[in-house]
């Protein structure tokens, strides 16, 4: 029997209290179990997923397992054992309201032009309260709230799907896995065991792009994200945010953009360069950058030279270790 959407967990070492709320927010749709599939991908995890968790509950669950540690080959895995025209891909820490799944089958046949479609409200559920300068800095961690939906084609533009609740079509979804699997640059993205990268879920929406499909983001999607303690620590929102550079810098190689770095200090060195060129303007400019910069928190300018400094070093290492395979025709070891 064909199902109408293929539910895709992918997980490394999840936490007990999160992923028991999220497949019983599973076991509680409103969509008849006949008509989805189950599917958890246990990401090398310390202790198999499969010995911890019963889903004999569902009839059409399985337990898949992906020795390569990285989101990116866990979801590749996935794609190649769901069997419905619509995946959703949900992290161990997502719990869709009741009815995601029905509304998403919904979205699926009534907007046949859209590949790729997320979820508009993705609310946290914080372990330990943040401090309110973090706030601004909550969208690195997969929050979001939208007040009408969004459906769009060039991915550049505006907000695009984040992997949290993400709905991609099979033709899509297996047209994203056969590019990521031949393509260095872009299999080199997505969380890596305690490497906090980040990238691969806008490749779905570049994807849909090129196949001529939209994207969008629609506000009757809506889940819960659970949050631990340690990710509303700036250690930790450092790593995210450097890591969100590294991967912003992939992708501008992937998609054949400017190298020049976007999230680039301002400095009075350069704003000094610039006055001996004459180019008053630049310089003028650059000062008046310096200054904002300057007069910002101290959390705020640790965060922008994360990011600033994850683009050098995304370029950096595209350079040394992945430009040498495309150039000799190699997949990454």
């Amino acid at each position: 029997m064909t199902t109408d959407i293929s539910v895709i967990i992918c997980s490394h070492n999840p936490q007990d209290r999160y992923l028991s709320r999220v497949l019983a927010a599973l076991k509680s749709q409103t969509l008849p179990l006949m008509h989805w599939e189950l599917l958890i991908v246990d990401n090398a995890s310390d202790y198999p997923i499969s010995q911890r968790w019963d889903i004999a509950w569902h009839p059409h669950a399985r337990h898949i397992t992906e020795p390569r540690l990285g989101l990116t080959h866990a979801r590749l895995t996935g794609i190649r054992a769901a069997q419905s025209p619509l995946l959703l891909f949900l992290d161990d820490d997502n719990v869709p309201v009741s009815n995601y799944l029905e509304q998403a089958v919904r979205i699926a046949i009534e907007k046949p032009s859209v590949g790729v479609f997320g979820a508009g409200t993705i609310e946290p559920e914080f372990e330990l309260a943040p401090v309110t300068e973090l706030e601004p800095y909550f969208p690195f961690l997969a929050i979001r709230s939208v007040e009408q939906s969004v459906e769009k084609v060039d991915p550049s533009l505006g907000l695009i799907p984040c992997g949290a609740g993400l709905c991609v079509r099979a033709d899509v979804a297996q047209q994203y896995s056969s590019i990521v699997s031949s393509c260095p640059v872009r299999s080199a993205l997505g969380r890596t065991g305690a490497r906090l990268l980040s990238g691969e879920d806008d490749e779905f929406s570049w994807v849909a792009q090129a196949m001529g499909c939209r994207h969008a983001i629609y506000k009757e999607l809506r889940l819960l994200h659970l949050i631990d303690g340690r990710r509303v620590q700036v250690p930790y929102l450092e790593g995210i945010i450097h890591g969100s550079g590294y991967s912003s810098a992939m992708l501008a190689q992937a998609h054949g953009r400017s190298e020049r770095n976007p999230y680039a200090i301002p400095s009075l060195s350069n704003c000094f360069s610039l006055i001996r060129r004459l180019e008053m303007f630049h310089a003028l400019l650059e000062l008046y950058r310096w200054v904002k910069f300057r007069c910002r928190s101290q959390i705020a300018r640790r965060f922008a030279t994360a990011l600033a400094n994850g683009w050098n070093d995304g370029q950096a290492d595209y350079h040394a270790r992945i430009a040498p395979l495309i150039s000799t025709g190699r997949q990454e070891p």
